[in-house]
Order: C-alpha cells, then structure tokens, then sequence
C-alpha cells in the first residue's frame, strides 16, 4: 500500500555513465543508478542505442533494468513503465501479447517487447488516464486493456516482485522504430490519401 513514485525522485549518487560499446563512432550506451537508502533498493539502468545505415530507417534501443535489495528483509516492490510516445495526433495502440505493445501511425511504427520477466499487469489508455493513476498518491494496479485504442494514447506495463534480502531482479526490454524511406511515406499517402517496504515505483 501506498503512492508510486517516479524514479527520477529518488537519490542519483553520481553522474550517468555515456560509453562507446561499438564500432561505429560516437557514445551510444547509457548507464545510471537511482538509490533510495530509507527503503533500501537500488535502480541500476543501461540503456543501447543501435541504429542502421543512414536512410534505412530503423533503431533499435535495448533497455536493463536492475532491481536490488540492499535491505535485510525482503522486498515487496512494484515497478511500473508509462510511456506517452507521439507519432502524430492520431495513433493507435494495442498490445499483441503480454510481452508486446506496438504502436502505429499510418506507416510509421513503433514496438516494444520484453524479454524477461512477463509484466504482470498492462494498460493502454488516452493520454492522462494512466498517469493520473500513477500520481493521485494511491495504490494502482493496471487495468488490463490491451486495446487496440486510437487517439493521443499512452501504454504501460507493471511488474510486481518480492525480492528477497540481499538480492535483485532484471528487467530486459528492447525497443524498435521504424520510419519507412521517403518514397514509401508518399505511396501510403497517395494510396489513403519511462514505500515503505511496499513502495511503488513508476
């Protein structure tokens, strides 16, 4: 029982970590830790950045998330993921198994899978919906909507744990758009005209 919190208020005891980890030139990897020594966890995230040869049109972004119990007891911890992503004002989402969401604009895509663990609980909604019940200071578990719902929408899964003293859970996700070339914008046109013991985190 209680509120969820946004992990951008908790406690970043150095500065993120930018790294070069391929061979194609410029930083492309992204390391940060968030702690939180009254309730005794620890959020270790990396994230990769891997595009394609200019003009191909796609990324990919791999996602870590670590959750550590720096406690003596264990840990009732839920993790929650809402992303509000924008292709244009009229997008459609919907999620294509417990693992996956995908999100759509015409031609335009943009899709998530997790690895592992499942996510317990998902929830696609019109922008505001769900961050509303990640912010009004009281428990939430997602609803379940897998959609599909079209419009300024949002999505977001949840993952709950009880991780035992001394020990941590790994959350591994990839996220991939795609932007189709030029040409291929324009024949679609044509054709159609991111506690107590129980704290939540967001």
């Amino acid at each position: 029982g209680g509120p969820e919190y946004s992990i951008d208020a908790l406690s970043m005891p150095s500065p993120p970590i930018v790294s070069h980890a391929n061979f194609n030139p410029g930083n492309d990897t992204l390391a940060v830790r968030y702690t939180d020594a009254v309730n005794n966890f620890m959020i270790d995230l990396v994230f990769h950045l891997a595009g394609t040869p200019p003009g191909a049109g796609r990324a990919d972004l791999a996602e870590s998330i670590k959750i550590t119990n720096t406690g003596d007891a264990a840990l009732d911890f839920h993790f929650f993921q809402y992303v509000d992503l924008n292709l244009s004002p009229n997008d459609t989402v919907s999620f294509m198994n417990p693992n996956t969401v995908r999100q759509t604009a015409g031609v335009l895509v943009a899709s998530e899978t997790v690895i592992t663990p499942a996510p317990n609980h998902r929830e696609v909604a019109l922008a505001g919906i769900t961050l509303a019940k990640l912010t009004d200071g009281a428990p939430t578990t997602l609803s379940g909507n897998a959609g599909p719902v079209s419009g300024d929408v949002t999505w977001a899964f949840q993952w709950d744990f009880v991780i035992p003293a001394k020990k941590a859970v790994l959350i591994s996700k990839d996220k991939q758009l795609i932007v189709p070339e030029p040409a291929t914008v324009l024949l679609a046109a044509l054709g159609s005209l991111v506690l107590s013991r129980r704290r939540r985190t967001v």
